[in-house]
C-alpha cells in the first residue's frame, strides 16, 4: 500500500484530480515499468484496476509523501532483513 499525494494533471488516469492523501494498493508493474494499481477512488469496482506512468507515479509517491508505504504480509512470510541502506 503506498501513500500518493498529487495536483491535478499530475497523475494521468487518477480517478480524482488532485489529492494531498491518498492510500493505493500496488499491484504490480507492467513490462515497461508502469505502475499497475487497485485504486479505491474509482467510482465502480471495475475501474479500481489502473496503470499509472511509472515517473508520474514517483512523483506523486515520493515528492508528496517521501515514498510512504505499508507492507502487508502474512505473519507466517517474515519481511527480509535490512540492509545497512535500508529505510525501514
Amino acid at each position: 500500500v503506498a501513500s500518493i499525494g498529487f495536483g491535478p494533471g499530475e497523475l494521468d488516469g487518477a480517478p480524482i484530480s488532485s489529492t494531498n492523501g491518498h492510500l493505493l494498493v500496488i499491484r504490480g508493474f507492467t513490462q515497461n515499468g508502469d505502475v499497475i494499481v487497485n485504486d479505491p477512488a474509482a467510482l465502480v469496482a471495475k475501474t479500481v484496476r489502473r496503470v499509472y506512468d511509472r515517473g508520474q507515479f514517483e512523483n506523486a509517491w515520493l515528492d508528496t509523501t517521501g515514498g510512504v508505504a505499508y507492507v502487508i504480509h502474512p505473519t507466517t512470510k517474515p519481511l527480509p532483513t535490512p540492509s545497512a541502506h535500508s529505510n525501514w
